[in-house]
């Protein structure tokens, strides 16, 4: 059997399922990009913007979704329809898991780091009078200052939010270190 047609047979149901979940998310950061490139808010803040937005919208989707392969009841619940037991691999669960987990990061990482680095210095360097016509009605026509701008309720979630799944990671690093080397829960 030729290495083409074993690597398809062996890897075609996680394979589909990868390709779906990429064109979704292609799909989505796309429809967001395209959607604030038409925006006045592109005149202040660029592709800076579209790229955040993009990013949190392929961010929404994926932290709906981390849960659903570690869920148990519901795995083996869809593992007992045949048909979908035949084209979906429940088996490699954990993977997808750690898939999506990655690009989360990849999200947090882009939609942050694009508001921080490129966004809010963008809103605070803008001229008055394109502040004013563009998005100086969502800032109440006051043109905040960097600090200002982080001390706003959305910025101040985003960040927390961050530092808290960042310390959550590390914990749970720490604990799977842990439960592998067997000095936990007994052993």
């Amino acid at each position: 059997m030729p290495l083409t047609e074993f690597l398809f047979q062996t890897y075609w149901r996680r394979a589909w399922i990868i390709i779906c979940w990429l064109f979704v998310c292609f799909s989505l950061f796309t429809w967001k990009f395209t959607q604030y490139r038409n925006r006045k808010a592109f005149e202040v803040m660029g592709y800076c913007l579209c790229i955040a937005k993009g990013s949190a919208e392929t961010l929404k989707f994926n932290m709906a979704l981390i849960l659903l392969p570690v869920y148990r009841n519901t795995i083996m619940w869809l593992r007992k329809n045949r048909s979908l037991n035949s084209s979906i691999s429940f088996n490699d669960n954990i993977n997808f898991h750690k898939l999506i987990a990655s690009c989360i990061v990849i999200g947090v990482i882009l939609h942050g780091g694009t508001h921080i680095a490129y966004a809010f210095p963008r809103i605070v360097g803008c001229s008055h009078s394109i502040f004013r016509t563009t998005i100086g009605a969502d800032f109440q026509n006051h043109q905040p200052s960097y600090i200002e701008i982080l001390s706003t309720i959305e910025a101040a979630t985003g960040i927390t939010m961050v530092l808290l799944m960042g310390m959550l990671l590390v914990y749970l690093g720490l604990v799977m270190d842990d439960v592998h080397k067997g000095t936990i829960m007994g052993r």
